[in-house]
């Protein structure tokens, strides 16, 4: 018998997507939308999502191997690339709750806000909203995170005459306050 393969994809730029922009949202149970979203500017090449799934092989016979595997962990990253590294954006982003920032918003960076010793855990909601493929019906492709916390950032340079950006890397967490199946978040293109 012959396999039956799918038809590919009539155009090769099905998974392209474009740039978007980055929200941080309060964190709120049973992955329901937040109701206050900071928008933290435009994305450099959009977002990278990496999920990992760790599986646990069953073996029953010393010679076959393993027969079936289910998982025993997962895990979702997501980094992102800030262009609009304003002194607010970094304190929201690093979640910099203990420390106040004095001044620094969007349309004025100038002030201060202290570094360190920040040992609260703040839970965010992620969301990015970018464009989909140039051939889909939808006209908004968007990804949102129910449960996340700051896990890493990128050094940021700070060079005569050029931009600074900064790359956020967040683990999303599964919520346990959600009751569906889908407990870390949802894709969707509207």
């Amino acid at each position: 018998m012959a396999l039956v393969f799918p038809t590919a994809a009539s155009d090769p730029q099905t998974i392209r997507r474009g740039a978007g922009r980055f929200y941080i949202g309060t964190y709120v149970a049973a992955g329901a939308d937040a109701s206050t979203i900071r928008d933290m500017g435009p994305t450099l090449g959009g977002i990278e999502f990496d999920p990992k799934r760790t599986m646990h092989p069953i073996e029953c016979d010393q010679f076959l191997g393993a027969v079936a595997a289910f998982p025993t962990k997962e895990e979702f990253t997501l980094k992102v690339t800030l262009l609009d590294t304003t002194l607010a954006n970094v304190y929201k982003a690093l979640a910099m709750s203990l420390n106040t920032l004095v001044g620094g918003d969007r349309t004025d960076n100038s002030g201060s806000v202290g570094m360190g010793e920040e040992s609260a855990i703040l839970y965010y909601q992620l969301l990015w909203k970018g464009t989909p493929p140039p051939q889909s019906s939808a006209t908004t492709s968007v990804v949102q995170l129910y449960k996340c916390a700051f896990s890493g950032a990128s050094s940021i340079k700070f060079e005569k005459g050029k931009e600074s950006a900064i790359q956020l890397t967040f683990i999303a967490l599964t919520d346990p306050s959600v009751t569906a199946q889908n407990k870390v978040g949802k894709w969707l293109e509207a």
